[in-house]
């Protein structure tokens, strides 16, 4: 059952993931004992619940799970009562509702910690750090961090420790500790080079540019929020874009390029509702209402600042609500505004500090003690506006030292120096692909020559005779059109050779029966094995006998093997394929009657453009392609191929993917 929940769920079938979820847990409510597979049903649960959007649903679900940790024994299922806290705590702050969140948290860390688990304690921790971060609560969510990345010190898990580091160069940022920050971005993103994590890639790096657009060098920032929209763009990741797009915007409002800054914004504003990021829909409401403010269309600026105000408190961002009391402050402070109250203007001002001064957000902070000061003046109040005024000055001296400035420069230096490596490699693959162009235009020169040249003659000679007798004439066709598959099996293979290297997609993974798959693909290849008298023999699996695949890389794969196989045969053989199933485990064979390999072939056999010692039997086309397109796909769905052969044997090429039997 689990089996099929992950299946609809990862199809984005939730609805059927939800009802199937259910079937599972309703017998199960009243058990007193609980074991792992019903938590990862409940997790699926409120997945496909907050994928439907569905708040009374998920409601309900919620009381399931309360009531599940009410029936059961806590001593005896603590690891399974730990899992349905980290549930709880996710769901409720999926909802808003943070508090709670925190609270459900902390205790699923409290059950970890007894049970003396580094893995789990690094998960619970990890998670409260995140909602205290999401609160505002920096000092705490340092905390949890440092707990979460003490525990994972021993951990294989890269990806994991790198995302914690990185989190905590995120609240550093916010601290305005920018040298700090800087340091744990760059030590993130290093970390994070060669993973498949994308995401947090283009996330860091992004962060980068966030620090040095603070730092005013906008250069650099822009170099960065490139980079970072580049990863996002070419993996898809919509709120990344939007959120890229929104950083570029505020490069060029800071330079006051304002009506590029606005195409930016709302762009970003455009992704961030169509893909819900509710945190970027609020950031470029408050972005498009400072630089409406800028160029004095007080109108859509009070506007956009409500919006961003209200989408603040909604989401109990106690951050974006300080943020955009400050921006209320400017615009009730603008004399050519119609509205314009400087005691209006004052009373923003003091909320905003009250809420910064509390966080120790010290940048933000110092911004709203130059706008007090300012107010102050205003109003002639000399004292408060001399008392502001020194504030601001004592604060800029702390976030801008002279140890923070070379700490900034050293960290520069050291990001400076991991770019120029990155674009060493992309030199040494640009080079890579150079190469592979030159052997494909030596292979194109050679191969393709011959069969276009036979095309052109046999072209022009049924022009010069077309009155030539019938046989003859069909003959021709044949060759043309024998000549033109040639061509056309040369440049597919190359094409496919490239797709499998640099395509990480195998965006269909389904489980499929394999007697259909197989069926299909040797029916494929009746014609060819008929031209040289050559039977095709399958010993069938079982109807119930289901491959996990994709099922156009299973065919690409088996063509690839079958066609090799026919190649090699002699005339009037047969080829075998034979399936059998061990463990989870689906073993494919095919067997031909040719040559066979020498010790030399083996070496080389899935190697790019590899000439072996045999030759085809019919004279027919190969590029030495084709086995290492097959070990690209089978590779990257999980599976091995390998190859047993004897010379003057024979060979058997075997593939091994994943399965079940129903």
């Amino acid at each position: 059952m689990l089996h099929e929940i992950k299946l609809l769920f990862s199809q984005q079938e939730f609805n059927l993931a939800e009802s199937k979820c259910l079937e599972y847990i309703k017998p199960a409510l009243l058990d007193e004992s609980l074991h792992m597979e019903e938590c990862r049903v409940y997790d699926f649960l409120m997945q496909s619940a907050l994928k439907n959007k569905n708040l009374d649903n998920i409601k309900t679900y919620i009381d399931f799970v309360t009531h599940r940790l009410t029936v059961i024994n806590h001593e005896t299922h603590r690891r399974e009562c730990c899992e349905l806290l980290k549930i709880l705590a996710e769901v409720h702050r999926s909802i808003s509702e943070k508090i709670t969140a925190i609270n459900y948290a902390k205790t699923a860390y409290e059950y970890a910690c007894r049970l003396n688990d580094s893995q789990l304690i690094m998960d619970c921790a990890q998670k409260s750090a995140y909602i205290y971060n999401q609160i505002s609560d920096y000092k705490n969510a340092l905390l949890f961090y440092n707990i979460a990345l003490d525990a994972g010190e021993n951990s294989e898990d890269t990806e994991a420790t790198a995302k914690i580091i990185g989190s905590m160069g995120g609240v550093y940022l916010m601290l305005s500790d920018y040298s700090t920050a800087l340091e744990y971005f760059a030590n993130a993103s290093n970390k994070l080079q060669n993973t498949q994590d994308v995401l947090s890639q283009s996330y860091y790096l992004g962060n980068i540019g966030v620090v040095y657009i603070r730092l005013r060098d906008y250069t650099k920032a822009e170099f960065y929020y490139n980079n970072a929209l580049q990863v996002a763009e070419a993996h898809d990741l919509q709120p990344e874009i939007a959120r890229h797009y929104g950083n570029l915007g505020n490069v060029c409002a800071f330079q006051n390029q304002f009506e590029k800054a606005i195409e930016y914004y709302r762009r970003s504003l455009e992704i961030s509702i169509q893909c819900d990021y509710h945190t970027g829909t609020r950031r470029m409401y408050g972005n498009l209402g400072s630089v409406y403010l800028s160029i004095g269309n007080y109108a859509e600026s009070f506007m956009f600042f409500q919006k961003a105000l209200y989408l603040a408190e909604t989401q109990n961002s106690v951050y974006g609500t300080a943020m955009q009391y400050g921006n209320l402050a400017k615009l009730f402070c603008e004399k050519a505004w119609e509205q314009y109250s400087i005691s209006t203007g004052l009373e923003y001002a003091k909320k905003s500090e009250e809420i910064f001064r509390e966080l120790g957000t010290k940048d933000e902070l110092m911004k709203v003690y130059e706008l007090l000061s300012n107010i102050f003046a205003e109003l002639k109040d000399w004292e408060l506006h001399s008392q502001y005024q020194k504030l601001y000055y004592e604060l800029q001296k702390e976030v801008y030292t002279e140890e923070t400035k070379q700490k900034l420069q050293n960290t520069t230096l050291v990001l400076m120096e991991k770019q120029q490596q990155i674009l060493t490699q992309k030199n040494a693959a640009l080079e890579k692909l150079l190469k592979e162009k030159d052997e494909f235009l030596s292979i194109a020169s050679h191969d393709l020559k011959n069969p276009l040249h036979s095309i052109q003659l046999i072209s022009q000679y049924l022009m010069n005779y077309p009155n030539e007798v019938l046989a003859e004439r069909e003959q021709m066709y044949a060759d043309i059109l024998k000549s033109s598959r040639k061509m056309f099996a040369i440049i597919s293979e190359y094409l496919n050779a490239h797709r499998g290297e640099s395509s990480d997609d195998i965006a269909k993974m389904k489980h499929y029966i394999l007697n259909t798959l197989l069926s299909n693909v040797v029916q494929n290849f009746k014609i060819t094995a008929q031209e040289k008298n050559i039977s095709i023999v399958v010993d069938k699996a079982p109807d119930s006998l289901y491959v996990y695949c994709d099922e156009n890389k299973f065919i690409q794969i088996m063509d690839n093997i079958i066609s090799n196989a026919i190649k090699f045969s002699p005339f009037h053989s047969e080829i075998h394929v034979v399936c059998s199933f061990n463990e989870q485990t689906i073993k494919i064979e095919v067997r031909d009657h040719g040559p066979g390999l020498t010790d030399k072939d083996k070496e080389k056999l899935f190697t790019k453009y590899a000439t072996l010692s045999a030759r085809p039997t019919n004279n027919e086309n190969s590029t030495g392609l084709g086995l290492y397109i097959a070990k690209q796909l089978v590779e990257k769905m999980g599976g091995i191929i390998y190859c047993h052969s004897s010379y003057g044997n024979g060979c058997s090429f075997f593939i091994e993917l994943s399965g079940y039997i129903a």
